[in-house]
Formats: C-alpha cells, structure tokens, sequence
C-alpha cells in the first residue's frame, strides 16, 4: 500500500473542502489549514496577537492620559481642590455670619468673601 497525498481535507476560518491534487491546494492561497487543529492553533495565535495590540493600546493611551494630567499639573491647569465645607462653616461661624445650613460651598464661600470686603479686611 503507498501513501497518496491527494486527494485531502483542507480546513479554513469559512469552509472545510477535499483538494484533488497539489495544484488545486496551491490554488486556495493562504488561510488553509491540513487539520482542524491546525485552523484553531492559527486563530488561537490570531487572537493572542489581537489581545496584545489591545493590551498595547491601551497602555499607550494610559500613558498618555498620565503625561497629559503631568503636564497640566506642571503647568499649573489642575483641578482645583474641593473645597472644604465644614472649613467654610468653622470661618463662617467664627466670623459670626448667619447662614442655612444645607447652603453649598460656593454660596457659603461668597457670604464670607461679602463679610471680609465689607469690613475692609
């Protein structure tokens, strides 16, 4: 008994066919695999390359998020800090302002700035 080449199987991501001769399996082009496990090997490969251009990405755009706020920080464009509203309760009670309690840091924060140009401080 000797062993014949062609016809065989050939497995791709769409299709699996018989291939009479060498010929017609150097016709299909790329994408062709001998076996099923040879198919899933190739995109089992595919798909840790694609995971890695994503880890990739994202890394650089991380990087990139983390230069940018270095930047801003350096430059002086951060955010603000929140302002502390029991500070503003603590001044505005030393002060002796008289003010709502649920009024907000902004509001709270004007009342005292209103008291100190109006006393000329």
């Amino acid at each position: 008994m000797t062993f014949e080449s062609h016809p065989k199987w050939k497995y791709s991501k769409t299709a699996a066919l018989i291939v009479d001769d060498a010929e017609a399996e150097e016709a299909l082009g790329e994408g062709w695999f001998d076996s099923p496990a040879e198919l899933q090997a190739h995109l089992d490969e595919q798909a840790r390359q694609i995971d890695e251009q994503l880890r990739q990405s994202r890394a650089e755009r991380l990087a990139d998020k983390e230069l940018d706020d270095e930047i801003k920080r350096l430059q002086g464009e951060t955010e603000e800090p929140k302002v502390d509203i029991e500070g503003l309760r603590k001044i505005a009670d030393e002060r002796g302002l008289t003010y709502h309690h649920k009024l907000g840091a902004d509001k709270l924060e004007a009342l005292i700035k209103e008291d100190i140009e109006a006393k000329g401080e």
